[in-house]
């Protein structure tokens, strides 16, 4: 009887990615190009987190500065794959 692979995902072209603890929504504030304090102010990312935020972590204070936080805490801990 053959033995079944040791790394059956060796060769496959899969890549860890680079940085797997930044999530999406810290790649949005960097391509925005924006500072911690100007997150609430800035109309393009709250467009984003309206868009994202059940798909995408999203810093639950500020969810609910702009009154879009969700009562579901579930919702909250998505994080990006």
């Amino acid at each position: 009887m053959p033995k079944p692979p040791r790394h059956g995902g060796w060769g496959t072209g899969y890549q860890t990615p680079k940085n797997p603890e930044i999530t999406q929504f810290e790649k949005q504030v960097k391509r925005l190009g924006l500072q911690e304090h100007e997150w609430r102010h800035s109309i393009q990312l709250r467009a984003w987190v309206s868009r994202y935020k059940h798909h995408r972590w999203v810093p639950e204070d500020l969810l609910i500065a702009w009154g879009l936080h969700d009562d579901d805490p579930s919702i909250s801990d998505v994080r990006n794959s």
